[in-house]
């Protein structure tokens, strides 16, 4: 009759580990990407734009609008020094909000890259204590089983202690 129970007893934990196995699989399916895609391409999206304003290819248009001002200006006959100096100037203007929005668009990178690294910081993290929790766990489970089958209850309470389990700084 005991070899019964310790034969359903061993089912039981057997149909008892699959179905945690099973869960655990499905606990990992719903933990997100450590990157997103749509996080990773608003990072691509702002580096390019950064080196667009950089190199000088985001503010093309502007510049040559300002030629194109210039030279209209020549042509009907009025091109004086004020007007030199209001092109010279929108062009120092120009170059000046470019300059602003480089340093605008490497501190939104930086800030997008520094919470794409927390995300998968946090997911790593989370991942480890997980498996430190299931290791511990087993360790425990592996103290009783072998304890109950040798039929040391006192041994079981001295290894416990011994392994530093349940250690309370009551006494």
């Amino acid at each position: 009759m005991a070899l019964l129970g310790a034969a359903v007893t061993a089912a039981l934990g057997a149909g008892q580990m699959v179905a945690g196995a099973i869960q655990r699989k499905k606990a990992d399916s719903l933990l997100p990407p450590s990157e997103s895609a749509m996080e990773r391409q608003i990072l691509q999206n702002t580096r390019r734009r950064r080196r667009a304003l950089e190199t000088g290819t985001a503010g093309s248009a502007d510049r040559a609008a300002i030629r194109q001002m210039s030279k209209t200006i020549s042509r009907r006959g009025g091109g004086t020094g004020q007007t030199a100096a209001l092109i010279s100037q929108a062009m120092q203007n120009l170059s000046q909000t470019y300059g602003q929005q480089t340093t605008a668009l490497l501190g939104q990178e930086q800030q997008q890259g520094n919470r794409m690294a927390g995300v998968a910081r946090d997911l790593a993290l989370l991942r480890s204590n997980r498996k430190s929790a299931q290791a511990e766990a087993n360790v425990q489970a592996g103290t009783q089983n072998l304890l109950a089958s040798v039929g040391g209850g006192d041994m079981l309470e001295k290894t416990k202690k011994f392994l530093g389990f349940g250690n309370d700084q009551t006494s």
